[in-house]
C-alpha cells in the first residue's frame, strides 16, 4: 500500500536573544525559571488532562498567573551536559530554552 504525502512549507519570524551577565551561571538560570514560572504548570500538562475548553483557559490563566507573564517555560535542554558526555571534555555550562506565549 502506497502513502500519499505532501508538504507545505511556511515562513515565520522568530528571534534568537543572547543576554551576558556577571551573575553566576546558577543565579542566572535560577532568575530565568521564575521569570518564566517554571515551577508553576506546564503547558504539556494542562493541555493533556484538559477535558473543556474552560479547563483550559483557566491552566493558562494560571500559567501566566492572569496574564500577567507574557511568556513561559516550555522546555530546557542542556546542551552542554550532552556534549560532554558525546565528546568526552568539559564544556561551559550552557542551557537551550524554549519559551513562549500560550495565549497567542
Amino acid at each position: 500500500m502506497s502513502l500519499a504525502v505532501s508538504s507545505e512549507s511556511h515562513s515565520y519570524t522568530a528571534e534568537r536573544i543572547t543576554l551576558v551577565s556577571s551573575k553566576p551561571f546558577d543565579k542566572v538560570i535560577e532568575s530565568l525559571d521564575e521569570e518564566t514560572n517554571r515551577a508553576g504548570p506546564h503547558v504539556e500538562e494542562i493541555l493533556g488532562s484538559a477535558k473543556s475548553k474552560e479547563e483550559i483557559e483557566r491552566g493558562m490563566s494560571a500559567l501566566t498567573d492572569s496574564d500577567k507573564r507574557s511568556f513561559v517555560f516550555f522546555s530546557e535542554q542542556f546542551h552542554s551536559k550532552w556534549l560532554g558526555n558525546y565528546y568526552g571534555q568539559k564544556f561551559d555550562d550552557f542551557v537551550l530554552y524554549t519559551l513562549g506565549n500560550p495565549r497567542t
